[in-house]
């Protein structure tokens, strides 16, 4: 594919504290050869996007004028984080783990070479021993890793799949489908075309995960959340507003995350 040879962009990082409305608030500071002061607030906390040559004091001025955003998403994400339930606390517990929407029961089968998901039974039977009742951390951290190498790719294949069945509604860019593991967010899109879906969505029933690939690929077009945007999205998703509310009410101690 032709076009012009892009130039890597050296991006240089530091750590900083601020006071904002009386509380240290730690943050990451990139700069790099862009014309903005960008916020992201997630799994890492504050990072800060900002050109090279402003002066901190203006970056500084920047988050104070944003005080009240950046300390609500901050508490949001924390809110996540602490009220969800691992996939370690599942595996020791004996829980099933929802796939699609179904319960799945954890089987151990310790003679097998591999572990393995049955659709027909509703089984994911990992080759390993059971954990006993007060199981070490190191012996969950293992089962809970053989989980997510059976799921992960699953993950991948379905999405993908997704992505091109609902491509064939709307007129979009090429993109390509990858997979992320953040706490709080479902889904992102970047200028490169790349979609991010986060690998968890494989424990939601389809109907929600086909609204969070709508929604990403309509960012393909609208990378904003206006009216136009919405359009886009229903144009993909006719009904997406049943499963926009849907997961915005799911309880996340449901959702099992590593």
């Amino acid at each position: 594919m032709g076009g012009k040879k892009l130039g890597v962009l050296s991006t240089q990082k530091s750590n900083h504290t601020l006071m904002l409305n009386g509380h240290a608030v730690p943050y990451v500071l990139r700069r790099s050869a862009r014309r903005s002061v960008g916020l992201q607030i997630g799994d890492n906390g504050l990072i800060v996007s900002a050109p090279k040559r402003l002066a901190q004091i203006e970056i500084e001025r920047s988050l104070q004028s944003k005080a009240i955003w950046i300390q609500s998403r901050l508490a949001y994400w924390r809110q996540c984080q602490a009220r969800s339930l691992s996939l370690l606390e599942v595996l020791q517990k004996g829980l099933p783990i929802p796939l699609l929407g179904e319960q799945y029961e954890v089987v151990y089968s310790p003679q097998l070479k591999r572990s393995t998901i049955n659709h027909h039974t509703r089984t994911i039977t990992l080759n390993d021993s059971p954990p006993a009742q007060q199981a070490l951390f190191e012996k969950l951290e293992v089962l809970s890793k053989k989980v997510e190498r059976i799921l992960r790719p699953y993950a991948l294949d379905m999405f993908a799949d997704l992505g091109q069945e609902l491509s064939s509604r709307i007129r979009v860019p090429a993109f390509t489908t990858q997979l992320s593991s953040a706490r709080c967010r479902w889904g992102s899109c970047n200028k490169k075309n790349e979609m991010r879906l986060n690998w968890r969505l494989i424990f939601y029933p389809r109907p929600i995960i086909e609204y969070v690939v709508a929604h990403e690929m309509a960012h393909l077009i609208e990378m904003n959340h206006s009216p136009a945007f919405w359009k886009v999205v229903q144009s993909i998703k006719p009904d997406f507003q049943q499963a926009h509310d849907f997961l915005s009410k799911m309880n996340p101690e449901k959702v099992p995350l590593l």
